[in-house]
């Protein structure tokens, strides 16, 4: 049986649930590069591309904020 997000119709991976988790452990807003840079120094291996995607399937849903910093970078 395959899991999918309502909001995005996505399948609900290992990776994905692994990116929400890593999300859900930090307490301030974090970029895709330095979510993915701190996975991978845990020893997750997961996909840049996978980070961004999950987090804008998050954003999309209403699940994760959004903001942007003095450069204009999306936290």
């Amino acid at each position: 049986m395959t899991v999918t997000t309502v909001e995005t119709n996505r399948r609900m991976t290992r990776q994905r649930a692994t990116v929400e988790k890593a999300l859900a452990d930090r307490a301030e807003f974090v970029s895709a590069q330095e979510l993915h840079g701190s996975m991978s120094e845990s020893g997750i291996r997961v996909g840049l591309t996978t980070v961004y995607r999950a987090l804008q399937d998050l954003e999309r849903s209403g699940a994760a904020d959004v903001v942007r910093d003095v450069v204009g970078e999306r936290l």
